[in-house]
């Protein structure tokens, strides 16, 4: 069964620092194909962060390979995330980011944002770069497609809605609203999706078009 025509990508994001970053491992099975990329601009023995928006197979799969690859990285993700599944998974002690927590990797400061069930899981958590204006934003966005560019400047609303409508992924929690304006408060220039092209631009405005849009969903169902 073709469960998303024409492809799925899955994106990994490094962020090459003093202490670089990497946000998503993939699928333990790519694990040969992610670290190869990593590879490419540094050694992925320098890797000293690995995180994740929640704990999926996709985000986290690979984690425990990549710190064996990287002995003095550290894995992290949401306290919730951390309680009831990094603890376990992990093959080293996780740290657990609280909501609003900064850290820096060098030149760059990040920050973590709790965000249960938007879209989905109550353990997410959005991070973002507060030097460049990056949101890395997880399963927010989800675009099909399997050649897409790696950033484009078009809008990405209409693909990521037939992709939530043909799939239905969101968790229909009743803070999401209030949970994407404060994300747009936050005037992100980048929003790199996990899934599908990441959007350069005006991403407070399309946060906010996404929460009118899920709005008006419920108000039709309602109807």
């Amino acid at each position: 069964m073709d469960v998303v025509p024409g492809g799925f990508t899955f994106n990994s994001y490094l962020i090459a620092d003093d202490e670089p970053l990497l946000f998503h491992t993939g699928y333990r099975k790519l694990f040969p194909v992610t670290v190869e990329a990593v590879g490419k601009p540094m050694p992925a023995g320098r890797l000293r962060w690995i995180g994740g928006s929640h704990f999926e197979g996709d985000e986290f799969g690979a984690l425990n390979e990549f710190l064996q690859a990287a002995p003095e990285a550290t894995a992290f993700g949401s306290e919730i995330g951390v309680l009831t599944s990094l603890n376990d998974y992990s093959v080293r002690p996780p740290r657990a980011m609280a909501d609003g927590e900064e850290f820096s990797i060098g030149s760059r400061r990040m920050k973590w944002f709790y965000t249960p069930h938007v879209p989905h899981g109550w353990d997410c958590g959005i991070l973002l770069d507060i030097s460049t204006g990056t949101l890395l934003c997880g399963d927010l966005f989800t675009q099909p497609g399997a050649d897409m560019p790696a950033v484009t400047e078009s809008e990405i609303l209409t693909a990521s809605e037939g992709m939530r409508e043909a799939m239905d992924y969101y968790a229909h929690a009743t803070s999401t609203t209030e949970t994407l304006e404060r994300l747009a408060r936050l005037q992100p220039s980048m929003l790199a999706c996990q899934h599908g092209s990441a959007y350069r631009g005006n991403g407070a405005a399309l946060l906010r078009e996404l929460a009118v849009t899920i709005e008006r969903g419920k108000d039709r169902t309602r109807a």
